[in-house]
């Protein structure tokens, strides 16, 4: 699962910033800038991912940190 994927990625190369790292129903990684998460739909076979950011450069870098997290697990994400 590409979800288990990313934990196990996350696990072995955390975030330079990263303070917490939840993996609960998916994973939730929060830092200095924000945070993001990347979990199954409850409705379908997609992934939803989101992030918060303290500006919008913040939010904009945690975007990037998503797309380099599910490149890693073999899949590309166009949001």
């Amino acid at each position: 699962q590409i979800v288990d994927r990313v934990i196990a990625d996350v696990r072995a190369n955390p975030d330079q910033d990263q303070q917490n790292l939840a993996d609960m129903d998916g994973i939730r990684v929060t830092g200095d800038e924000g945070w993001w998460l990347i979990r199954a739909s409850n409705t379908g076979a997609q992934l939803v991912a989101r992030a918060e950011g303290r500006n919008e450069a913040s939010r904009d870098m945690l975007k990037q940190r998503i797309r380099q997290r599910l490149a890693g697990a073999g899949l590309e994400w166009q949001g």
